[in-house]
């Protein structure tokens, strides 16, 4: 069986003798002797939204199938803005942190285009702004691992310790980004020009700050 999220339509083999790639003339005498298997395929692509949420009454079932639709589509961050009731159904629901911590895994992964303010604007309305923070730390979480392995990967034509460096400081700004919003330019530039000493002193300030000025305060 296959459950099928892909952004077009399904347009692969669905039976094992559409993948014997011989003559036709070959193959039809060899038909009664191939084995008659079919994919069961679930092809979200083609499903609307409707069908969909109605499959359960469960709101986990539906966002998680919501999710699996649209999560890497360019329109995505509009329409998870729609999913609010959904979201609070999870979150107040038994074992519902838990469910939601998943649910916000799952679209740092698979989303490249939800910010954190996105998230955190939906989380906050869903919710409420406290348990909203609070839920916002495994999307963050991510963001973080994410900016360091984008940050490796960059670095590693400039060298191993390089890279390591750019890693921290693409952490650094999604750390900046998920507590505080936006990073202005300037403060931006600075990060990505600082040394891994001055990081790291941003980087233990930034877990603990009430405000973005104060990462960047020197000792009085």
């Amino acid at each position: 069986m296959v459950l099928y999220n892909g952004e077009t339509a399904w347009n692969k083999a669905l039976e094992f003798a559409e993948l014997m790639e011989l003559e036709p003339d070959i193959l039809q005498p060899l038909m009664q002797s191939v084995p008659r298997l079919r994919l069961v395929l679930d092809d979200l692509s083609r499903k609307e939204d409707a069908e969909l949420s109605a499959r359960s009454r469960e709101a986990l079932v539906q966002l998680a199938l919501l999710l699996l639709k649209h999560s890497r589509r360019k329109d995505f961050p509009n329409r998870l803005r729609t999913y609010s009731r959904l979201v609070r159904e999870v979150f107040f629901a038994l074992n519902g942190r838990e469910a939601l911590n998943a649910v916000a895994s799952y679209i740092s992964l698979a989303s490249e285009v939800v910010q954190p303010e996105t998230m955190s604007a939906l989380l906050t309305q869903a919710i409420g702004r406290e348990q909203g923070a609070s839920a916002m730390t495994t999307f963050g979480e991510r963001l973080i691992e994410q900016g360091i392995e984008k940050g490796l990967e960059r670095g590693l034509e400039r060298g191993r310790a390089e890279g390591v460096l750019l890693g921290l400081q693409q952490a650094l700004l999604r750390t900046l980004q998920v507590r505080f919003g936006d990073v202005p330019t300037t403060l931006e530039q600075q990060i990505l020009t600082s040394s891994r000493t001055r990081i790291d002193q941003w980087f233990g300030k930034a877990l603990h700050a009430s405000a973005l000025d104060d990462v960047f305060k020197s000792p009085a």
